[in-house]
């Protein structure tokens, strides 16, 4: 039992194609979450929500195999090719893409440690405003990996962006249509 009181596990699910990703943050219960020193890191402390627009926003994706692919806005100015993964809790983006936009990484930036079928990696968290055709979030947490590399694909969106809207994926004509949760 003292172990469990010691030691607090959030085991987060993100799935890419076949593989699955477990993030596992391990921290002492005296110290801070990596979400609060991610809060606290960017003077924020407000669950992300995303703007108050209520309008229906169609997104064209592209499909390979059984992966959609689709463009998203990070950092209000670097446009990428990302993975729309529900199975993905957090969004991630790769290294490459995050040396290409030149998205500063804070020294004090919290790490998570990332749990895939080839093995443990680390990603350092940030705070990114994220923007997928008209619907944005500002300040969500991005991981970035410097372990998943892609030739093509600059990262996945995962649940933390896509649970506050309400999701319908139309395969026939490639369009993915976000409305955003009247809770959200």
């Amino acid at each position: 039992m003292g172990m469990l009181k010691q030691f607090r596990n959030i085991v987060v699910l993100i799935a890419l194609g076949l593989n699955t990703i477990a993030a596992v943050h391990s921290y002492a219960a005296d110290t801070q979450s990596p979400l609060a020193r991610l809060n606290a890191l960017y003077g924020v402390n407000v669950p992300r929500k995303p703007h108050k627009d209520t309008s229906i926003v169609q997104i064209p994706f592209e499909q390979s195999g059984n992966t959609m692919l689709i463009h998203a806005m990070v950092g209000g100015a670097h446009e990428g090719v990302f993975v729309v993964d529900t199975g993905a809790s957090d969004t991630i983006i790769f290294e490459h893409f995050q040396k290409a936009s030149e998205i500063p990484i804070p020294d004090n930036s919290p790490s998570g440690k990332y749990v895939t079928a080839n093995g443990i990696i680390q990603a350092q968290l940030v705070l990114l405003d994220i923007q997928v055709g008209n619907a944005s979030l500002p300040q969500l947490r991005v991981g970035i990996s410097k372990d998943l590399v892609s030739t093509n694909i600059d990262g996945i969106i995962g649940m933390n962006f896509f649970k506050h809207f309400k999701m319908e994926i139309d395969n026939d004509n490639k369009i993915i249509t976000l409305k955003p949760n009247a809770d959200s």
